[in-house]
């Protein structure tokens, strides 16, 4: 280069181009598999949160225990969940069993 000019030459430029390709196509696939961990965290929450709940009414008093058992199913962005929910002894209260 002569003293007059400032840049970069075609040949820095074009690494960085294939720096940024390497680490896009390495970053990519890592996102698309955090959205379905992103669902099932969504489901397992509104699960326990129901659980939760349960659990307070048993506390209370509000919860016949006795061996019944319910399929829950929770739908988030078009994707089904099931969970089991079960009433469980005196001392255990609810619980849910999540089937994915």
């Amino acid at each position: 280069m002569t003293r007059g000019n400032k840049g970069f030459t075609l040949i820095e430029l074009v690494m960085v181009i294939v720096i940024l390709g390497i680490l896009a196509a390495v970053a990519v696939p890592r996102f698309i598999n955090l959205q379905e961990d992103a669902r099932q965290a969504t489901a397992k929450g509104i699960g326990g949160s129901i659980a939760g709940a349960a659990n307070i009414l048993h506390a209370q008093g509000g919860i016949t225990v006795g061996s019944a058992s319910s399929l829950l199913t929770i739908t988030v962005n078009d994707t089904p969940y099931t969970m089991t929910f079960t009433i469980g002894s005196t001392t255990e209260g609810p619980r849910v069993q999540y089937n994915w």
